[in-house]
């Protein structure tokens, strides 16, 4: 069902015209929680959406407008190329250059997937056109935090566990395994997006950290759940 909806939103946002929005009035007027909603029944398929968009966005499915999604996945050419990395400078002279981690490469045309929020982060030469630089300094990334749980040994992994789950009740909608087997550091690293982060960043420290484990003590189960709170050390990250 997953790679359906997938499938289906692929053929969906080619009739987006990303050059002219006001093209688009025959795209449904509804969030994409709406969409996924008439795509898929509840279910898995359809919670690993949730969590995806989360994870990606910081925001809620149901606060996206299905249009501006569509154009957003068209934009940065298809759902696949939604993980690529972007890059740090670009810019043009008698070609264009994208610089990552060092490196240069020259091209005739540079293809940027990142969300357009990050745009601010990236140096451009020569500058965007003053509408496009207007609208990248409009629009903002939802909420993200993070929090991590530090243990004196993988515990997790002896008992079968990876260390990654997936749960929408929040407030952690991603946990995995963020261990450093070779400092002798085992984590669990846990994702804290869009409405859930909104919430979880208003409560007391002692009530963050419990929030986080009490919710993956309850995801594991009573029999392993207790080792989650043997943590020698928890980092918060906003």
């Amino acid at each position: 069902m997953f790679t359906n909806i997938a499938n289906e939103m692929d053929v969906d946002y080619q009739s987006i015209n990303i050059r002219d929005l006001t093209a688009n009035s025959h795209a449904e007027d509804i969030s994409l929680g709406e969409y996924f909603r008439q795509k898929a029944p509840e279910g898995f398929a359809l919670g690993f959406w949730k969590a995806w968009i989360h994870d990606l966005t910081g925001t809620d499915p149901d606060d996206i407008g299905l249009v501006y999604w569509l154009d957003f996945v068209k934009s940065a050419g298809g759902i696949e190329s939604l993980g690529t990395k972007p890059s740090l400078n670009a810019s043009q002279s008698n070609s264009d250059r994208a610089t990552l981690s060092g490196e240069v490469f020259r091209a005739r045309k540079v293809l940027i997937s990142a969300p357009t929020p990050l745009y601010r982060h990236i140096k451009f030469s020569p500058p965007l056109p003053t509408d496009k630089k207007e609208y990248v300094e409009s629009v903002h990334l939802g909420p993200f935090c993070k929090c991590i749980l530090l243990y004196s040994s993988p515990w997790w992994r002896q008992v079968g566990f990876n260390g990654s789950f997936i749960d929408l009740s929040g407030p952690v909608v991603f946990s995995r395994d963020g261990s450093s087997d070779k400092d002798k550091m085992y984590a669990i690293s846990c994702l804290i997006g869009g409405k859930y982060a909104r919430k979880w960043s208003c409560l007391p420290v002692s009530r963050r950290v419990k929030a986080v484990k009490d919710q993956l003590a309850s995801t594991i189960g009573p029999e392993q759940g207790e080792k989650i709170y043997d943590t020698i050390q928890t980092i918060e990250m906003a």
